[in-house]
């Protein structure tokens, strides 16, 4: 097995699973379909280091390229060259639409009723913070 059987398989994966799902493969998913794929282990690739440099070292003529979530380091995939594809980005932000001076008041007046072992629990995060103390 050489490199250049590693780039062919890898092409080949971005390229059937896109045509399938319109979706990247997953970095997580590709030693398995890597190992269907070549019928053997290609981290035995004399020089070769980890999946991820090589998919981003190579070059852009290699028929794949790597994406990455812009927030979520761990989702990384690989599409075929030339596919415009971005992971949408969730936003996890609770809408505060109509929150009011008196509704911060409010959740603030619960807050000081809770002893101080429960406050110790109390973890919040760190945009509705900002948000709560934005709110006039």
């Amino acid at each position: 097995m050489t490199i250049d059987d590693l780039v062919s398989a890898l092409r080949g994966i971005a390229s059937d699973d896109w045509q399938a799902s319109q979706q990247p493969v997953l970095l997580s998913r590709l030693p398995k379909k890597l190992a269907e794929r070549l019928q053997g282990d290609y981290k035995l690739i004399p020089g070769f280091g980890s999946l991820k440099n090589f998919i981003k070292e190579s070059s852009p003529d290699s028929g794949f390229r790597l994406v990455e979530h812009p927030t979520q380091r761990a989702k990384l995939g690989i599409v075929p060259t030339g596919i415009d594809f971005e992971f949408p980005i969730e936003s996890d932000a609770l809408p505060l639409v109509g929150l009011s001076k008196q509704d911060v008041e409010g959740f603030t007046r619960v807050l000081r009723s809770l002893t101080p072992d429960e406050l110790r629990r109390v973890a919040l995060p760190a945009n509705l913070v900002v948000r709560l103390l934005d709110t006039k």
